[in-house]
């Protein structure tokens, strides 16, 4: 006869409210109705959740009590990863200081991936606290990057133990080639971690100089584990374009994509790929 009540019971429940309550938030956030129907509170007793993928990009009524149950929710789970889609809400910078404070302590998180573009005045020195926190593994980030928001992301890489970098950039006036040449370097950091890149470089020729591609091509020909790189070439001559990287790399990249701008950069490219191939 089954028992009529066990603690299985009351996990299995909250796994169930859980799903429900992740599947709908944006959908209640819409409506006006997610503090009515106290989702945050819901996921929060989800304490066996892991992963938690939440979606709120372009919503024109997620707003500060939204960001503050989600904060709730972080407090309470001890999630393996986390992916937040908050592209073009209304959020402020303070918000996002305050929910990078949150993540900072979020002792067991190894996996976080954030999109913050086309949140107006929101950059990556908002961001800043999280690079605190040693125990990330992959990083994807999607935010509009600042020399200081550079500098601490630099210096956080140097010492990590990154597998998977993701960085979509909106570059703002304040970098200079010295951040760029920084963050190029401190790849070197992840030398033994490192697995998948992707990366965007600012189009400006003023601030990625040939140095600052000499410190990326020495940097990643250091990075033994690397198998999956995305790197946008095409303001670069295909003929320029890592000949050392190529050499260093060619027998362990699995994966390598370069979006160029003309027929006959890609065939100098496929080239100088074969070239070292064989």
């Amino acid at each position: 006869e089954p028992l009529l009540s066990h603690d299985k019971y009351l996990e299995v429940n909250a796994f169930l409210r859980g799903v429900f309550a992740a599947a709908t938030w944006r959908q209640a956030v819409d409506r006006k109705i997610a503090k009515q129907q106290d989702l945050s509170n819901v996921l929060a007793n989800d304490v066996g959740r892991r992963h938690l993928e939440l979606d709120f990009s372009f919503s024109a009524e997620f707003g500060s009590d939204d960001l503050q149950g989600l904060a709730h929710v972080l407090e309470h789970v001890p999630l393996l990863a986390l992916s937040l889609n908050l592209r073009g809400t209304a959020i402020e910078p303070l918000q996002v200081q305050n929910l990078a404070c949150v993540i900072s302590s979020m002792s067991s998180l190894t996996t976080l991936e954030l999109n913050l573009s086309h949140c107006e005045g929101v950059n990556l020195d908002h961001l800043v606290d999280i690079f605190t926190y040693g125990h990330l593994s992959e990083l994807s980030l999607h935010v509009a990057c600042t020399a200081n928001g550079l500098s601490h992301l630099a210096s956080w890489l140097g010492c990590s133990r990154c597998r998977v970098l993701h960085l979509t950039a909106m570059w703002s006036d304040d970098v200079t080639k010295h951040e760029v040449q920084k963050l190029f370097a401190s790849l070197a950091g992840c030398k033994d971690s490192l697995q998948k890149l992707s990366l965007d470089t600012p189009d400006d020729d003023a601030v990625v100089t040939v140095d600052c591609w000499n410190e990326l091509e020495a940097a990643m020909a250091t990075l033994g584990q690397l198998s999956t790189c995305e790197l946008d070439l095409s303001k670069r001559p295909a003929e320029a374009c890592f000949p050392r990287l190529f050499e260093v790399l060619s027998d362990q990249i699995q994966r390598l994509n370069i979006p160029i701008l003309s027929g006959e950069q890609a065939a100098s490219l496929w080239r100088l790929w074969r070239r070292c191939r064989l």
